[in-house]
C-alpha cells in the first residue's frame, strides 16, 4: 500500500512574490512574447514599407471606400496585424480610420516610429476632410480622432505605460517602488541611445519554471549581411544594446523579486552599398540570469562568462555567442 505524506512548510517572503507574481501573469494571460512579429505579409513589398514608416494610402479609381469596413474591423479586434494592413492598401483609398488601423498595427508589432507616422497621418486625413463618419457607422466604433490623439500621447510619453498592467499588479508597493525606479533607468538608457520604447514594453515572462523581468528594445544600428554572421550580428547586439541596458535592469538598490532578465532586441541586417537593398529582422533573446548578471556588473565574470551561462535565442530558435 502507498501511503502519501503531506506537511505544511513555510514559504520565504521572497519565495511568496515571486509565486504571486506568476500568478498574477498567468491569470492575466500575459506573457511577455513579441507573438506579433511572427505576423505573416503576403506583398513583401507592403511589409517593408509599412515597417519602415513609408506605406502611404492614395485614391484609386478602383477604390472600395468604406466597403467592406466591417472586415477590416474584425482583423483590427482579432489582432490580424498583416491581413489588416494588406487589407488597408488593397482598398486604395485614404482614410482617417484606415491609417490609424496602420498605426495601430505598427504599435502592436513594435515599430513604435513607424506607428507616429501613420497616427500623424490620420490626424492629417481627418483634417483634410478624409475621414470616416459616425453617422454612416463608417468609423467602426473608433472614436476618431480621440483615439488617435490618446496613442500618440501614449506612444510619446512611455514613462506613464512603460511597465505593462499584469505586472504592476502582481507587485507588492515596496516592489513596485524598486520597479518603476529600474523604468526609470531603462527610459534614461533608451533617451542616451535613441531608442524609441513603446508602451508595456517592459513586462513579466517565465521561462523554465522561473520569472524573469523582460524589456523589448528596437536596436537603432544595422548590420552589414556581406561581412557578419547572425551570430556575429548577436555578438554585436549583445555589446551595443544588452550589455548597456542590463545596469539599468539589474543595477540598484534592493532586492527585485526575479530569477534574471529577459532582453528582447529587434535588429536589422542588410547588404551594405545598395541603396534600394531592403532590410531583414532578427530577434534576438536574452534570459539572462539574476546571480550571474549581478557578478557581471560587479566584475566578477567576463562578458563570455555571462553568455556561457544565459540562454540565447536567435528567431526562437537556441544559439550560443561567441565574442570576438
Amino acid at each position: 500500500m502507498k501511503i502519501n505524506y503531506y506537511c505544511r512548510k513555510t514559504i520565504s517572503p521572497r519565495a511568496f512574490m515571486k509565486s504571486f507574481i506568476i500568478a498574477a501573469l498567468i491569470a492575466g494571460s500575459f506573457f511577455f512574447a513579441p507573438c506579433g512579429f511572427a505576423a505573416d505579409f503576403q506583398d513583401q513589398g507592403v511589409k517593408t514599407q509599412f515597417e519602415k514608416g513609408t506605406l502611404r494610402l492614395k485614391y484609386s479609381m478602383l477604390g472600395s471606400g468604406a466597403g467592406g469596413g466591417a472586415a477590416l474591423n474584425t482583423l483590427y479586434a482579432e489582432k490580424r496585424w498583416a491581413e489588416l494592413v494588406e487589407g488597408v492598401v488593397g482598398k486604395r483609398y485614404v482614410s482617417d480610420l484606415y491609417y490609424f488601423y496602420l498605426g495601430a498595427a505598427a504599435e502592436a508589432l513594435g515599430y513604435s516610429e513607424a506607428a507616429l507616422n501613420y497616427y500623424d497621418l490620420s490626424l492629417a486625413a481627418y483634417r483634410n476632410g478624409d475621414r470616416c463618419t459616425v453617422g454612416f457607422d463608417s468609423c467602426r466604433g473608433v472614436a476618431m480622432p480621440a483615439a488617435v490623439v490618446e496613442r500618440v500621447n501614449t506612444l510619446r510619453n512611455p514613462a506613464k505605460e512603460l511597465i505593462c498592467k499584469p505586472l504592476k499588479a502582481s507587485m507588492a508597493p515596496a516592489q513596485l517602488e524598486l520597479l518603476q525606479q529600474r523604468a526609470e533607468k531603462v527610459l534614461q538608457f533608451a533617451d542616451r541611445n535613441r531608442v524609441s520604447l513603446i508602451a508595456n514594453a517592459m513586462c513579466g515572462s517565465v521561462f523554465k519554471k522561473g520569472i524573469y523581468l523582460a524589456v523589448m528594445l528596437p536596436n537603432p544600428i544595422e548590420y552589414n549581411e556581406n561581412t557578419l554572421t547572425n551570430y556575429m550580428i548577436g555578438a554585436r547586439v549583445f555589446d551595443d544594446v544588452v550589455r548597456k541596458v542590463l545596469p539599468a535592469l539589474a543595477g540598484g538598490d534592493g532586492d527585485l523579486a526575479v530569477d534574471g532578465y529577459d532582453v528582447t532586441v529587434i535588429s536589422y541586417k542588410k547588404t551594405f552599398g545598395i541603396a534600394q537593398a531592403i532590410p531583414t529582422k532578427v530577434q534576438y533573446r536574452f534570459y539572462l540570469p539574476k546571480g550571474l548578471a549581478e557578478r557581471y556588473l560587479d566584475k566578477d565574470i567576463s562578458s563570455q562568462q555571462l553568455l556561457d551561462g544565459s540562454v540565447i535565442l536567435l528567431n526562437d530558435d537556441r544559439i550560443d555567442l561567441k565574442l570576438q
